[in-house]
C-alpha cells in the first residue's frame, strides 16, 4: 500500500498542515489520528482525488487491511473519478496491482504494473513495481519479459543493498532455473547465501537446483533442513504446504506416485490448516482477511498437483474429484481437460471390468453353462459388454462417464491451435510450444476417437482418427492407434473393404531405438494388429483368411495375455462358422480355466472350497 505525501502541492497553509500531519500520523503507524487528519481535508478538499485516496489507504490500515472489499470500492470509486477528468494517480494504480496480485488475478495486476513502470520512472514506485512486476513474469512464465526487466543495468545500478538486491539475485536464480542455466542459478544463489535472513530462500533455491540436476535423494535433504516458520510469510506463502508440495514433486519423478500423492495430500492439509485460524470467506466478500492471507490459498495447484498423480496410481475416482476442482481455475489449461477426460475413461473401464468379472465366474471364456448330457449348452463371454447406462444425468453434469470425457476432449481441442503456430498457457504448468502443442493434440485425438467409438459413434471417431493420421511425426503407438480406431469405425460403417487398407503389418517396425516394452511393443502391436484383420475378414465371411492370420497372431501370443481369451473366443467362432461344432465345443473346453462350472452353479455357495480346489491353470 502507498500513501504519497501530499505537502507543498498547492495547498493554503491550513490544508498543508492537516497534510502534513496526516502523513507524519501514517509514517509513525498512527492510523487512526491520520484518519482523522484526512476528515478535516477532505472537508476542505471534497473534490481531490488524492485526499479521498488517502482516506481510503488510512481506512484500510486502521483495519489491519481486512476491509479489503470497501477498500477496492473506494479505489474504483475513485478511479471513474480521475477518468473522467482525464487524470490518474499512480499512487492509486500501484495499491490496485498490490491487491489484484494477492487475488492471483495475474494478467490484470500485469497490465496495470506496467503502466505504473512507465509512468513511475525516476521515482520510488518505479522500484516497487519492479519488484511486483518481475514476480508475476516469472509467475506467469513470461521469460523474456522478466529477463529484460533483472538485465536493465539502469534499473538494476538503483537498487541499493537491501530487499531490492536481494530480490535481483533471488529472481535471476528463478529465472536461470526456468531458463535450464544452471551455472547462472548457482551463482545466483551463492550471491544469496551472504544476505541475512535468507536461509529459508536459498535452501528452498538449493532444493530446486539439485531437483534440475536429478540429484533427488540431495534436493529432499536440503528441503528437510529448510526452517518451516513463519507458518506464512509476508509474500504469502505458507512454507510447510511448500514443503510437501515440493516433496511431492521429487517423488512424482522419482515413479513413487502413491507416496507423492501422500504428500500431496499432506500439502493440501497445511495449505487448509493455515487458513482456519482466519475467518471463512463466501463468494460475495473478501473482507475478513488481511491481505497478505488472500493469497495464501493454492488449493487448485495442489489438486492439479494430487489429481496427476492418483491418476498415475490407478486411482481415476479420487483422480476425477481432484482434478474437477482444480479445472474451475485452470479452465484454459488444456492439458488439464485430456487428464479429466483421462480419469472419466480410466474409470469407467474400471466399472467395466467389475461387470465382466462379476460375470464370468472365473472363466475368460465360458460366462456359464446350463443344461447337462446332451443339451448342455455352453455360455461364452461377450467381447465387449457394451456401453453401460450411465445414471440417466445429463451429460453437461460433472460425472466420470464417456460422455464427460467427450465434453472435457472437445474442450482440449478448442484450446489447442492445429498447427502450434503461437504459445499455448497452460497455467499452472509453463506455456506449450509449438513440438508440445502438436503433441497433445495427437493424444487428444487419439482418445476422442477411442470414447466416440465406446459411444457407438463411428462417424465422430472416423473424423477424429484420420484427423490424427494427417499429422506428421507421430509417434508409433499413436500411429497404430490412428490405424486401428479408422479400420473399426470403417467396418461400423460397413466399409470392411477399406478397413482393410488400414491393417497392414508394414506399420509394425522394429526401428524405433528404444526398448519395445509395454502395450505398444513390436511383439504386441503384431498380435493386436493381426487379430483386427482376422475380425475384419469374419466381418467379409473370408474365414480362411480369418483363421491364417488368427495362427499368425497365436504365434506370439503368450496364454497370460489379457488378449488371448479374446483370441480364443474368435478362434471358436471361426470354426462355429465353418460348421466345425466340435472343434468349437472342444477349443472352449480346453481353454476353460474352471471345471464342473454347471455342477457348481447350481450348488450355489454351498461349495466354494470345492470350486476353488478344482481350478487349474493352462500350461
Amino acid at each position: 500500500m502507498e500513501f504519497p505525501d501530499l505537502t507543498g502541492e498547492g495547498f493554503s497553509a491550513e490544508e498543508g498542515n492537516f497534510a502534513k500531519q496526516a502523513y507524519d500520523a501514517f509514517q509513525s503507524q498512527s492510523y487512526e489520528g491520520c484518519l482523522s487528519h484526512l476528515t478535516k481535508l477532505v472537508e476542505l478538499r471534497p473534490n481531490d482525488s488524492r485526499v479521498l485516496h488517502n482516506r481510503a489507504v488510512a481506512k484500510y490500515y486502521l483495519s489491519n487491511l481486512t476491509l479489503t472489499d470497501d477498500f477496492r470500492k473506494a479505489l474504483n470509486y475513485i478511479s471513474q473519478r480521475c477518468y473522467s477528468s482525464g487524470s490518474h494517480s499512480v499512487f492509486m494504480l500501484l495499491n490496485q496491482a498490490v491487491i489484484l496480485a494477492r487475488l492471483h488475478q495475474h494478467w490484470q495486476a500485469i497490465e496495470v504494473l506496467e503502466k505504473v513502470y512507465q509512468d513511475g520512472a525516476g521515482t520510488p514506485l518505479q522500484k516497487q513495481a519492479w519488484s511486483i512486476l518481475v514476480e508475476l513474469y516469472l509467475t506467469t512464465y513470461q521469460i523474456d519479459k522478466a529477463s529484460a526487466m533483472t538485465s536493465d543495468d539502469k534499473l538494476t545500478d538503483q537498487l541499493e543493498s537491501g530487499i531490492y538486491q536481494f530480490q535481483l539475485h533471488q529472481f535471476r536464480a528463478r529465472l536461470s532455473m526456468l531458463q535450464k542455466n544452471l551455472k547462472g542459478s548457482k551463482r545466483e544463489i551463492k550471491n544469496l547465501s551472504f544476505v541475512d535472513n535468507a536461509a529459508t530462500h536459498v535452501a528452498f533455491l538449493k532444493a530446486n537446483y539439485e531437483f534440475l540436476r536429478g540429484n533427488y535423494r540431495k534436493s529432499m535433504k536440503l528441503l528437510t533442513s529448510a526452517s518451516k516458520t513463519p507458518l506464512l510469510t509476508d509474500a504469502g506463502q505458507c512454507l510447510p504446504s511448500l514443503y510437501f508440495n515440493n516433496l511431492g514433486c521429487l517423488h512424482c519423478y522419482m515413479g513413487k506416485h502413491s507416496l507423492a500423492s501422500y504428500y500431496f495430500s499432506k500439502a493440501l492439509h497445511e495449505n487448509d490448516s493455515a487458513l482456519n485460524d482466519f475467518p471463512p470467506l463466501d463468494k460475495a466478500t473478501l473482507s475478513g482477511r488481511p491481505l497478505a492471507v488472500l493469497g495464501v490459498n493454492c488449493r487448485q495447484i495442489l489438486l492439479y498437483n494430487l489429481g496427476l498423480q492418483q491418476l498415475y496410481a490407478g486411482q481415476p475416482l479420487a483422480a476425477f474429484a481432484s482434478l474437477l476442482e482444480a479445472v474451475q481455475v485452470f479452465h484454459t489449461n488444456p492439458i488439464l481437460w485430456l487428464r479429466l477426460a483421462e480419469t472419466s475413461v480410466a474409470a469407467y473401464n474400471k466399472a467395466q471390468k467389475d461387470y465382466i468379472m462379476q460375470q464370468r465366474y472365473h472363466s475368460d471364456t465360458v460366462q456359464t453353462v446350463v443344461g447337462s448330457g446332451f443339451h448342455q449348452k455352453l455360455v461364452v463371454m461377450p467381447m465387449e459388454p457394451g456401453h453401460l447406462s450411465q445414471d440417466g444425468s445429463s451429460a453437461a453434469m460433472p460425472s466420470p462417464s464417456l460422455d464427460f470425457a467427450n465434453i472435457c476432449l472437445r474442450n482440449a481441442l478448442y484450446l489447442l491451435p492445429t498447427y502450434g503456430d503461437a504459445p499455448v498457457s497452460a497455467l499452472p504448468c509453463p506455456p506449450l510450444q509449438a513440438e508440445a502443442i502438436l503433441s497433445l493434440r495427437a493424444s487428444v485425438l487419439a482418445n476422442a476417437s477411442y470414447v466416440s467409438l465406446r459411444q457407438g459413434d463411428p462417424v465422430c471417431a472416423l473424423q477424429y482418427s484420420k484427423e490424427l493420421l494427417e499429422m506428421s511425426s507421430l509417434p508409433s503407438s499413436l500411429t497404430l492407434l490412428g490405424h486401428l480406431y479408422t479400420a473399426e469405425a470403417l467396418v461400423l460403417l460397413g466399409e470392411s473393404s477399406e478397413a482393410l487398407q488400414y491393417l497392414s503389418l508394414d506399420l509394425i517396425t522394429n526401428d524405433e531405438q528404444q526398448p519395445a516394452t509395454g502395450d505398444y511393443s513390436s511383439a504386441n502391436s503384431r498380435v493386436i494388429l493381426l487379430m483386427n484383420i482376422a475380425t475384419v475378414y469374419c466381418v467379409r465371411q473370408e474365414m480362411d483368411k480369418a483363421r491364417k492370420a488368427l495362427q499368425q497372431a497365436c504365434v506370439n501370443l503368450q496364454r497370460n495375455s489379457p488378449l488371448y481369451a479374446k483370441a480364443v473366443l474368435l478362434s471358436a467362432y471361426t470354426e462355429l462358422h465353418t460348421g466345425n461344432v466340435s472343434t468349437a465345443v472342444q477349443l472352449l473346453r480346453r481353454h476353460q480355466t474352471t471345471t464342473q462350472l454347471a455342477s457348481n452353479a447350481a450348488a450355489g455357495g454351498q461349495d466354494k472350497k470345492r470350486l476353488l480346489n478344482n481350478r487349474r491353470v493352462l500350461s
